[in-house]
């Protein structure tokens, strides 16, 4: 997907004087990641450099006096159009506190929770939305790759902080052992619980994934590995943002039937990453070889080590 339709996709949800504005925001600083909306709150820009307040000019500044603010009417019609307004279409990525739009970038939600026996069974009172912008990012894959080969391409855990690339390498990796590297095309199962790592829209990816994988769309990761372990015979399972120990057992079942994986991780260091009960149920498995950390802030994407289990 170019970086044009891309920004195009998020900017349509926005009426046209703010979308006016925030395509020239865009445009003045190709490092933004973020467009946070809040209710009766000075709309934010958050680059790799520095948090922005825009203002009506469609200039940034970094101080909040005499920003544009979003009205509550104004955030609340975003988000019906983000829903196609249809809030029960989406109420399972919802109830997570995330829409995914079709081209992979995430909107964060923030609201209250209407529980049910102790568990979100709806939101209300939408206060505030979060865009993830995806940018073209070049990426270290080939080079991780190479490193893995070295080792005898073992099972991977890619760390990272929030916004580190983790997300970005994943799928380029994917792309490259689906798609002949060092001369093997592997089949790939990629296992896209939130929408954005293929970002598949009426069967078709928005990214390219390779010519050789097949992805699970919003399957939740425990459910969607063992379904690809028993339906797909993959080579490699690829998942983003392993976060419960359920993940983690089924992830340990698939390397049990000879599948490897190649998997992520939120840690800003591997010392926090060693802290995770994940991490060490992996790194106890005895099947996961190698462990990548990436760097965030200028050091955004690169990899600042890359170690051996």
């Amino acid at each position: 997907m170019s970086k044009d339709k891309s920004i195009d996709t998020v900017l349509g949800v926005f009426e046209p004087r703010h979308r006016e504005l925030l395509s020239l925001a865009l445009g003045a600083d190709d490092s933004i990641r973020e467009i946070r909306i809040r209710k009766e709150k000075p709309i934010v820009l958050v680059s790799a450099r520095s948090t922005y307040f825009l203002h009506a000019s469609g200039q940034l500044s970094c101080a909040p006096q005499a920003a544009v603010v979003t009205s509550s009417a104004q955030v609340e019609s975003i988000f019906a159009r983000l829903c196609h307004y249809s809030v029960y279409s989406y109420q399972q990525s919802l109830n997570a506190c995330f829409l995914t739009l079709q081209n992979g970038s995430r909107v964060g939600v923030a609201a209250e929770a209407v529980l049910q026996k102790g568990e979100v069974a709806a939101l209300k009172g939408i206060t505030a939305l979060n865009f993830r912008i995806v940018r073209p990012v070049q990426t270290a894959a080939r080079e991780v790759l190479e490193k893995m080969r070295e080792a005898g391409l073992p099972s991977t855990v890619i760390v990272g902080a929030p916004c580190s690339g983790k997300t970005t390498l994943l799928r380029d990796m994917c792309r490259l052992l689906s798609s002949g590297y060092a001369g093997e095309y592997r089949t790939c199962c990629l296992i896209d619980e939130r929408g954005e790592l293929a970002a598949v829209h009426n069967g078709v990816a928005a990214f390219d994934v390779g010519i050789n994988t097949d992805v699970l769309s919003y399957f939740p990761k425990a459910v969607g590995i063992l379904n690809a372990l028993r339906t797909l015979s993959p080579d490699w399972i690829i998942a983003d943002e392993i976060g419960s120990v359920e993940e983690c057992r089924s992830i340990v079942q698939g390397l049990n039937s000879g599948v490897k994986f190649l998997v992520s991780l939120h840690a800003a260091t591997l010392a926090q990453a060693r802290q995770k009960e994940q991490f060490c149920l992996l790194a106890e498995s005895g099947d996961f070889g190698a462990v990548v950390c990436l760097g965030s802030g200028e050091r955004l994407g690169k990899v600042t080590d890359f170690l051996h289990l």
